[in-house]
């Protein structure tokens, strides 16, 4: 194993294992900390959301711990030494994941959202 690909492995741990760490922030929600990060984020930005900010923590993390738990499955696969040319395989199966994950979270939040503007 060369250099670069130590290091491009060393890389994608810590790439994932930030992700899994912001994943549970936001999920487990310590002391309040995932709804202050969305809170400020969004009030930053201006964007007017009618979720609550613990909900939409929640589901920003579950989505985040998901693709920090993936990205560390293929490091910890890598590590073992299962070949890349048989991890390429997978690559379809890994975008339609998060293509259903993401387009999920989209679509909860904006059940949620028509609900709570019904309810008004």
């Amino acid at each position: 194993m060369s250099g670069h690909e130590k290091e491009s492995r060393q890389v994608l741990a810590v790439i994932g294992a930030w992700f899994a760490v912001v994943g549970l922030v936001f999920t487990l929600n310590p002391m309040g900390l995932g709804e202050k990060i969305v809170r400020q984020n969004f009030r930053a930005g201006g964007i007017r959301m009618t979720v609550t900010s613990r909900y939409l923590a929640r589901r920003l993390g579950i989505m985040f711990l998901a693709m920090g738990c993936g990205v560390l499955a293929t490091w910890a696969l890598l590590a073992v030494g299962v070949e890349e040319s048989s991890l390429v395989s997978l690559l379809p199966v890994a975008v339609l994941a998060l293509i259903l994950l993401v387009g999920s979270t989209i679509y909860a939040l904006y059940r949620a959202s028509s609900r709570r503007e019904d309810s008004q």
